[in-house]
């Protein structure tokens, strides 16, 4: 059921920092199989595709200190977050409040995983690399279907 005809890979959601990377990387953004962006969130409400059903976010905002998304749905409310925050530079206020994934709650740290169906997955406060960039980041809670 997560596999959506479009052979989703991965959402990421918010990848820090956000006073380098403005430009570059979205708040949030929706990858095919391969790899290509398919879908990226700027500030403010944002839905993929347009009725939201892969991915709907309430509101986000960056500012040089930080990135926080609010009120975050994942393929068609099976993951649920009230409030995701990544800070710009290193872990230190990076936080994952009201995580909801079929009905169950979890408390996560870094590097969380929490399994869905067939081998999909998603992972809380991943450290990453992001392509053509040097150094790693924070990505706030990536999922991989």
């Amino acid at each position: 059921m997560l596999r959506r005809g479009l052979g989703l890979a991965a959402i990421l959601l918010v990848f820090a920092a956000p006073a380098r990377a403005g430009g570059t990387l979205g708040l949030a953004e929706v990858r095919s199989s391969d790899g290509t962006l398919i879908g990226r969130a700027g500030a403010g409400a944002y839905s993929y595709p347009a009725d939201g059903s892969i991915l709907r976010i309430g509101s986000s905002r960056a500012t040089a200190a930080r990135v926080e998304l609010r009120n975050v749905s994942m393929f068609n409310g099976r993951v649920t977050v009230r409030r995701v925050v990544v800070p710009s530079r290193g872990l230190q206020g990076a936080r994952i409040d009201g995580l909801v994934v079929d009905g169950t709650s979890y408390v996560v740290g870094p590097n969380a995983i929490i399994p869905l169906d067939g081998g999909s997955y998603i992972v809380a406060l991943q450290e990453a690399v992001s392509p053509g960039r040097t150094g790693s980041g924070l990505v706030g809670l990536p999922a991989f279907v």
